[in-house]
């Protein structure tokens, strides 16, 4: 359930064109114009197509192109290390 992810906990995606990707949940919720609750997430490299905007708006701060927006369902797992 998107309830259970956490900010700042780590994250394997799999992103719109297919690759799986790992990083650091930095939001968790909607988006404008679309109804299923997004993860944005902070990946360690330029991977990603955000810089933690999606359609103008921001919703976390990192360097672009490595953030990226995924549908909930899109989530294969999550995991907090200290």
């Amino acid at each position: 359930k998107p309830q259970d992810l956490k900010l700042n906990h780590l994250v394997k995606v799999i992103s719109p064109d297919a690759r799986v990707l790992v990083g650091k949940i930095r939001y968790i919720g909607k988006v404008p114009a679309l109804d299923d609750t997004f993860v944005g997430v902070e990946l360690p490299d330029d991977s990603g197509s955000s810089d933690g905007t999606y359609r103008g708006r921001r919703f976390f701060i990192c360097e672009p192109d490595q953030g990226i927006f995924v549908p909930f369902k899109k989530v294969v797992f999550s995991w907090y290390t200290t």
